[in-house]
């Protein structure tokens, strides 16, 4: 058990949505958007905010990749856009301030804090983060959660989960639902959960994919040809295009790659449909 705080039932929702995720892990979006929505289901928050951060160790934090879920419950988006426009990724934030010294006090730990342990009950009335962040998208309690990704150790995987103003006060058992959850995820970042910058199979054309599959099923160029009704000179250029989409050398380094991923095997799971708020 993650924490004595948690049940038996937490542990399997943990379990169960870390899972999730890795099922959906070759599609950065898509694995990143149910983690996200999970989370908000787990801790029954109304909106997740996320975004990775870099130059955290060298005090030229940058931030990058932002997403989130649940601004469709009525948050001030609008205005969440017009913060970030006017303060750029220097928003000020006590909140962030607070949890960037405490990673690196803490290097190559995780952090995940809810609000009234970072400030204090009036600071927190007179802060940048209630006064500009909270009261222009509309919340009030809030937690924050950094891990680093595994697949990247200068990056710093950070997600803020927030209630409507007026929302009770996040508890100590879903500030440790969270740390579980995303320490487990942000292990994941790079290998079996792909990051934004990894290639995704969805992204390759209908011919790419089908060469891909039949590249997967250990056929060779000849056979390819004949199952595909192409010219080996085709097949080919195919297969070139395929290892240079992957960044990989050769067959071999292709087939590393996908089982280091998960990927799935049939090309109609290469195909996604996602509905992701960028930020």
């Amino acid at each position: 058990m993650k924490s004595k705080l948690l049940s038996h039932a937490d542990a399997r929702n943990v379990f169960r949505l870390v899972g999730e995720c890795r099922e959906l892990g070759d599609d950065y979006r898509i694995w990143r958007a149910h983690a996200l929505a999970g989370l908000a289901r787990l801790v029954d928050s109304d909106l997740v905010l996320h975004a990775s951060l870099t130059g955290v160790l060298h005090h030229r934090t940058a931030m990058h990749d932002g997403s989130a879920w649940g601004f469709e419950n009525g948050f001030n988006f609008k205005g969440w856009m017009h913060v970030l426009e006017e303060y750029g990724v220097s928003l000020q934030s006590d909140l962030l301030v607070e949890m960037l010294r405490i990673v690196r006090d803490n290097p190559g730990d995780g952090v995940t804090r809810a609000r009234q342990s970072l400030i204090r009950n009036h600071d927190w009335e007179r802060s940048f983060d209630n006064e500009v962040i909270s009261r222009t998208l509309g919340t009030d309690p809030v937690m924050q959660s950094q891990h680093w990704a595994s697949g990247h150790t200068q990056t710093l995987d950070a997600i803020t989960i927030s209630r409507g103003r007026g929302g009770r006060l996040f508890s100590d058992r879903e500030v440790a639902i969270v740390d579980w959850v995303h320490g487990e995820i942000a292990s994941l970042i790079g290998g079996s959960l792909a990051d934004l910058q990894d290639p995704e199979p969805s992204k390759l054309t209908p011919r790419l994919r089908q060469t891909l599959h039949c590249l997967l099923q250990g056929d060779s160029d000849k056979q390819i040809a004949t199952r595909l009704h192409l010219s080996t000179h085709t097949v080919n250029q195919y297969t070139k295009s395929i290892y240079s989409f992957f960044h990989v050398s050769g067959r071999a380094e292709l087939l590393s790659r996908w089982v280091k991923r998960g990927w799935k095997s049939n090309p109609n799971e290469w195909n996604f449909s996602y509905n992701l708020v960028p930020y």
